[in-house]
């Protein structure tokens, strides 16, 4: 979904104006319509101030920033602004970057495993026509 409908599915649902939004994003009800009408795309900065105005969940916040184009993966986008909350206390921010950096380590070690399995498997493997020519 587009930032523009996703914008409007946000404000819509949660029965605020282009005005009333418009005053507590401190952006001016023109860019509002420009970018609910999509002519526009708004600055990280900016979708993010839109986000808070809306009150928006950690969650509903990846989503909007994502279909702004900061970001691909929803989840991803909300852990990175929970972690960055500074109202998080450090035991679990620390315990969800070793969680992080475990996921990582594994992924990557998966990732490498793979490479060498496709390799090594297409090295081992006869062209489709070998042995047919004297059919």
């Amino acid at each position: 979904m587009q930032f523009a409908e996703k914008l409007l599915q946000f404000r819509t649902q949660k029965g605020i104006s282009q005005a009333q939004l418009s005053r507590l994003a401190d952006v001016t009800i023109s860019l509002i319509c420009h970018y609910e009408a999509g002519r526009r795309h708004p600055t990280y900065d900016t979708a993010l101030a839109i986000a808070r105005a809306l009150n928006l969940t950690p969650y509903e916040t990846a989503e909007l920033l994502v279909s702004a184009g900061y970001g691909s993966d929803p989840d991803l986008v909300a852990l990175s602004l929970l972690l960055d909350n500074p109202g998080l206390p450090e035991s679990p921010r620390q315990a969800a970057r070793r969680t992080i950096q475990l996921l990582r380590e594994m992924l990557e070690k998966e990732l490498s495993n793979v490479g060498r399995e496709e390799q090594s498997g297409s090295a081992d493997r006869e062209p489709a026509t070998a042995g047919r020519s004297g059919q």
